[in-house]
């Protein structure tokens, strides 16, 4: 790896890790055109970063680097990495995971639910649908 990659890796980690960076799930932004269920990407101003897990069964996550007109210039995975490397890209990985899917949020409402008086939680009522055979 470059020392560029690797700065770049560290520098997009480190803002991460404070909340700093606007990840967004690939599938759902239309970015990227996706067929990975874990599939996130940030958008700057003349190049994407893709990061994603090509296969659910194999924790292997891979990192791709797109320039202005969407070549990969830099692709990653983490079989190729050293440890500390490999690390790092794992971290980045779970980062971006976190946002965007507001994991920190949620837990924030939970808490705050179960910490109010009261009962907590809400009935749910079924809602009938065609398969239900009234008697």
């Amino acid at each position: 790896m470059s020392i560029e990659v690797r700065q770049i890796l560290t520098m997009l980690l480190e803002k991460s890790r404070a909340g700093n960076v606007e990840w967004l799930d690939a599938n759902k932004s239309g970015v990227l055109p996706s067929e990975y269920k874990e599939d996130y990407v940030v958008v700057l101003p003349e190049s994407t970063i893709n990061l994603y897990r090509p296969d659910e069964r194999r924790p292997q996550i891979a990192l791709n680097i797109l320039n202005s007109d969407g070549d990969v210039v830099v692709s990653l995975f983490e079989a190729d990495l050293d440890s500390a490397d490999s690390s790092k890209l794992r971290e980045l990985f779970d980062a971006a995971k976190f946002k965007v899917l507001k994991v920190g949020s949620t837990l924030d409402s939970i808490l705050q639910q179960l910490q109010s008086p009261g009962k907590t939680g809400k009935v749910v009522e079924k809602k009938p649908s065609d398969d239900d055979i009234p008697f």
